[in-house]
């Protein structure tokens, strides 16, 4: 149950136009899932602006964007990490999840042709690379959205480089912790 005053702020998470119009029109504020979809995601978040209704939830359009990062100590050690959820992901949307595999598992498939333009489009949703790297193609990204939020989801094969990411990520844009 949560705590403290209130109730926790409502978004509306979406992948798409349908989603962005619907946040618009129920006046709520929009997080677009740039992880999923990135087509058309300037368009979505356009439209949603245009056509936002303020409401007692929310007197004026607001965007987040919901973005796959990861942030490695060199660009060859991001990739590398990043080979496990791309091959993950790629098994997932093709009908043959599969347990969580390790880099040196991921780096040593050998990925049909089919499965070859999975992985491009897959590629094409995260930004990876090493800290300032990452950071400046996410400002590009929130910039390009007009969003004031990043939503950083990082997937990797163990929990000591997802949390050297968030580490990495985090000197990049030099964010202290909360007291």
């Amino acid at each position: 149950m949560p705590r403290g005053r209130g109730s926790p702020e409502i978004w509306l998470l979406g992948s798409g136009l349908h989603s962005a119009v619907y946040a618009a029109e129920l006046g709520l504020p929009f997080s677009h899932a740039y992880f999923i979809n990135t087509e058309g995601s300037e368009d979505a978040c356009a439209e949603y602006r245009a056509r936002f209704k303020p409401s007692e939830a929310c007197a004026r359009p607001r965007v987040s964007l919901g973005v796959a990062a990861l942030a490695g100590e060199t660009e060859e050690d991001a990739k590398r990490l990043a080979a496990s959820r791309n091959l993950w992901v790629v098994r997932l949307l093709s009908g043959r999840p599969m347990p969580f595999p390790s880099p040196e598992e991921a780096l040593d498939y050998p990925f049909s042709e089919q499965e070859m333009r999975l992985l491009k489009g897959i590629e094409k949703r995260a930004i990876v690379g090493t800290p300032q790297q990452v950071r400046e193609r996410l400002l590009a990204l929130a910039e390009a959205h007009g969003a004031e939020e990043l939503v950083v989801v990082t997937i990797t094969y163990d929990y000591t480089s997802r949390l050297r990411s968030y580490e990495l990520l985090a000197e990049a844009f030099e964010l202290t912790a909360a007291v």
